[in-house]
């Protein structure tokens, strides 16, 4: 009865440390997920001023 609940503890904690890692993975992925697409909206915005400047400048403004 004791190494029964023993046992379960034991399984127990490793399923818990099995899920934390996963759940450090998600995490990371989803930080480096966010830290990309900064980057890409950072860059769609310097592209779009820039063309934007362009026309000002090819209209003679």
């Amino acid at each position: 009865m004791i190494q029964d609940g023993m046992k379960k503890i034991k399984e127990f904690q490793k399923r818990k440390l099995q899920m934390e890692q996963e759940l450090g993975d998600v995490s990371t992925k989803n930080t480096e997920h966010r830290e990309n697409l900064n980057k890409m909206e950072f860059k769609f915005f310097q592209e779009k001023v820039w063309s934007s400047q362009m026309i000002l400048v090819g209209s003679g403004r």
